[in-house]
């Protein structure tokens, strides 16, 4: 089935729309689309026009009830994640994840491999990602957006949101945070061991896709991981 959603847009009423946003990640709006089940993900990026609105057909998969987050830094207001409820069809709730996953996850060519799918609540928790191809370490992995892979969590209770970025031990050019100074070269090469720090902010199951650039596609592994 495909179906477009082709307008988001950031209000400041009773003004007009906002029309300048800062630039994060190479990008004005992270558009996160993801299924009610939390089965379905995709990580897109809508342009703007002069009239203050985003614009962008998005192709759904299935019929089902979808969850859009907006996340985007409006200049002046400042950082802002909004979340849009559209049902596809005859989208309705679904059962969403009720175990963890495993610890290894396929995606294309790639094997991602997590340290662990049961982490502490509440506790800035480092997580060792290693990334194979053919049972090696992978040499063809390059930044996306700018910077290393990203991290998008989803809390399959709640469906509250979280987007972070692996690095490396003495990465160069991070803040305290672990966000980029500046953007990355599309060309560098990124290695294929890293650690993404998450703190889940209460105890559950959550839903997390690895997204990252490997030769010439940028592929997503999923993972479901139990915050205790």
């Amino acid at each position: 089935m495909r179906r477009s959603l082709d307008l988001v847009e950031f209000y400041r009423p009773p003004q007009e729309p906002i029309r300048s946003y800062v630039t994060d990640m190479t990008k004005l709006l992270h558009l996160i689309v993801v299924s009610d089940d939390l089965r379905e993900f995709q990580h897109v990026h809508p342009q703007l026009g002069s009239d203050g609105h985003f614009r962008l057909p998005i192709s759904f998969p299935r019929a089902a009830l979808y969850h859009i987050y907006a996340d985007a830094t409006p200049r002046g207001p400042g950082k802002a994640v909004f979340r849009f409820d559209v049902a596809i069809g005859d989208g309705r709730p679904a059962p969403r994840p009720a175990r963890v996953s495993r610890e290894i996850a396929q995606a294309g060519p790639y094997t991602v491999r997590l340290s662990s799918v049961r982490v502490r609540a509440r506790e800035d928790t480092p997580l060792l990602v290693a990334v194979q191809r053919a049972g090696l370490p992978a040499m063809d992995l390059h930044p996306y957006l700018g910077a290393y892979p990203h991290v998008v969590a989803i809390d399959a209770s709640d469906l509250s949101y979280m987007h972070a970025h692996p690095m490396t031990p003495g990465a160069m050019g991070m803040g305290e945070s672990g966000a980029m100074d500046s953007a990355l070269d599309s060309t560098a090469t990124v290695p294929a061991t890293m650690t993404v720090h998450l703190n889940f902010p209460r105890s559950g199951l959550y839903r997390i896709w690895f997204q990252f650039r490997g030769g010439g596609g940028v592929y997503a592994a999923p993972f479901v991981v139990q915050a205790i």
